[in-house]
């Protein structure tokens, strides 16, 4: 798996790397299971300090985007330990399951009927997005309506936690990194998981790689910490030549549909929400509820980020929107990210609903 590093630009490399790691396991590149390259390994051939590479993996092993397996190998998330459950067939459960109706009493009508009441399921009626963040749901609620004509509602794995109700005759749409972390939902309801993939944003590197004067890069988005995610693979392309603004759009808008658009430094950029934290109900009940605050107060960016007028976002050369933002900001040369990928959305336009709310 290669990585683009640049050593002059303003990003630091401690960032450049983890961001480029948790971008690449978002749009599939890196695969569940996959074994990461040591870290003397990867810091040669990035040429960069072992402790830097060090550092961003205690980070990724302390949020659950990596794990170590048992040969102490760095891996990708988590995958099943194959050696712990045995491989049943189908016909090996079925025996299983006659022998033990036949212990309990039941005759075989009684066992087929009870069958038959667990997996009569609710109708499919609606999406439900697993959001990994708000403005991420809000983005994927918005590209899924617009290439399907279909609406979702979007909660996070916490909220699913607390009020299992919400998966009541829902497909679940649900990043790929997200699914390992849905033990509580129903086991008849698990085969409505839809897995996703975000967009790779190689043409947007390529893009800026290729801008023949020193210039100013704008990105817009409706996520913070998304806003943050995208200064890994954007790095090594801009490099010393070129500097980068970050604008943040509050959204949804505010009454009276007033815009309102915040300027970002680099600094001010919101840490990755720790989803794959939150989404593990720990043992001990006093950290889960810590967890539980904590799924609220990193998503909400702070009110206080000075105020950028339209001048200040058109004043830059090129402008990076995410599919909200596009249709809200006029520039004169900007791009849209479509965070799903064609993929995901083409799966999506093809599920089978009783009856969908548009």
């Amino acid at each position: 798996m290669k990585f683009q590093i640049d050593k002059t630009g303003p990003v630091p490399l401690h960032l450049q790397l983890r961001e480029q790691i948790i971008f690449k396991i978002s749009t599939g590149e890196l695969v569940v299971g996959e074994t990461m390259e040591s870290v003397q390994g990867l810091a040669r051939s990035l040429k960069i300090h072992h402790n830097t590479v060090s550092q961003v993996y205690k980070e990724l092993v302390a949020e659950h985007w990596l794990v170590y397996n048992k040969s102490r190998r760095l891996i990708v998330l988590r995958v099943q330990d194959s050696a712990r459950e045995p491989t049943l067939t189908l016909d090996s459960m079925i025996d299983q399951l006659v022998l033990t109706a036949q212990k309990e009493g039941l005759t075989p009508l009684q066992l087929t009927q009870r069958i038959l009441e667990r997996t009569r399921g609710e109708p499919l009626q609606r999406l439900l997005i697993v959001e990994p963040e708000r403005g991420m749901g809000e983005m994927m609620k918005c590209e899924i309506h617009r290439a399907t004509g279909l609406s979702a509602d979007a909660y996070s794995i916490s909220e699913l936690r607390l009020r299992p109700e919400l998966l009541k005759g829902a497909i679940l749409l649900v990043p790929g990194y997200l699914i390992h972390l849905l033990d509580f939902v129903p086991a008849k309801q698990r085969a409505a998981i839809v897995p996703l993939k975000y967009s790779l944003f190689d043409a947007f590197v390529e893009r800026v790689s290729k801008l023949s004067q020193p210039s100013v890069v704008g990105l817009v988005s409706v996520t913070g910490p998304g806003l943050r995610t995208i200064t890994g693979p954007l790095a090594s392309a801009l490099n010393t030549r070129h500097e980068v603004c970050y604008f943040w759009l509050e959204w949804p808008p505010k009454s009276g549909g007033k815009v309102v658009i915040r300027r970002l430094a680099t600094h001010l950029l919101p840490p990755d929400v720790p989803v794959l934290v939150q989404g593990q109900k720990a043992e001990e009940p006093s950290l889960w509820e810590v967890l539980e605050g904590q799924a609220e107060l990193t998503e909400v960016m702070p009110s206080d980020y000075p105020v950028a007028s339209m001048d200040d976002v058109q004043a830059v050369d090129l402008l990076l929107c995410d599919s909200i933002t596009y249709d809200l900001v006029q520039h004169r040369n900007r791009l849209k990210y479509q965070l799903l990928s064609a993929e995901s959305l083409q799966r999506i336009a093809g599920l089978s609903l009783a009856s969908v709310s548009n």
